[in-house]
């Protein structure tokens, strides 16, 4: 018999959007990129969420008034920097963005130090 958890955790996995679907496959194992350090691990949740530092949530957050990216797109959103932004798109976008290899890894401490 399984816990109720693990069942309430399988329904609102099967109901949510694809995305999140990619994730997490069973939540009794830890995800892969657990081994990444704390700040590359919190940089990348930051874009799987969209609630890390761009100008759309700033405006949000009433820190600042400049919805603009530094190439002048009408709204920096965290996917606008990983999917569109020609300085800091990320091949692939978002989707390879996940899998945290070598390459995604390089690419957030690039994003890390800005």
């Amino acid at each position: 018999m399984r816990s109720q958890w693990l069942v309430k955790w399988t329904e609102e996995w099967v109901a949510s959007d694809e995305v999140n679907r990619s994730l997490i496959m069973d939540p009794s194992i830890a995800p892969f990129v657990f081994d990444l350090r704390r700040c590359l691990w919190s940089l990348l949740n930051h874009f799987r969420t969209g609630q890390g530092r761009c100008a759309a949530n700033l405006i949000r957050w009433n820190q600042s008034s400049d919805p603009f990216c530094s190439r002048g797109a009408p709204s920096q959103t965290m996917s606008h920097i990983v999917n569109d932004c020609p300085d800091t798109k990320f091949p692939g976008g978002l989707s390879a963005l996940h899998l945290a290899d070598e390459e995604a890894t390089a690419w957030l401490g690039m994003q890390s130090i800005r």
